[in-house]
């Protein structure tokens, strides 16, 4: 992963339905935002694929950050030629030259955190921390 500190908008959610929605209405505005993502159930092939799709629609290209949640039942098979999901992901968004960390503890996991979209965040990628810089809530 890259190491790096900035501020921006939380955007993002289950990469599976991030890959979907690229090039539609209902894409979200990735500019300078810190772009979260997660997954379940997908191999790194797969998750190979939909990462390029983001990428190819310059979505990541304006993503001030990406943070990587858990990605649950992800790894490839043992008996299979394949990437690791880490090097999946590592070969990817490196190049992006944007921070980026891997393993925060959002996704589908029993003990989660829940990230509240479109608030203010910063991600420190040298500390490992996310700290939301407003109210996930109104009063």
């Amino acid at each position: 992963m890259r190491y790096g500190k900035v501020a921006g908008t939380l955007i993002g959610g289950n990469l599976s339905l991030l890959s979907s929605m690229a090039g539609t209405e209902w894409e979200p505005d990735y500019k300078d935002a810190i772009t979260f993502i997660e997954d379940i159930g997908e191999k790194p092939y797969r998750v190979d694929r939909m990462l390029t799709q983001l990428r190819q629609s310059g979505n990541f290209k304006e993503s001030a950050a990406i943070a990587y949640g858990i990605f649950n039942d992800c790894a490839a098979p043992e008996d299979e030629d394949s990437l690791s999901l880490e090097e999946t992901i590592n070969d990817r968004t490196t190049d992006l030259n944007i921070p980026s960390f891997y393993g925060l503890s959002f996704g589908h996991i029993k003990d989660q955190f829940t990230l509240p979209i479109g608030i203010e965040a910063e991600l420190d990628t040298r500390n490992s921390t996310l700290t939301l810089l407003e109210s996930a809530v109104e009063d």
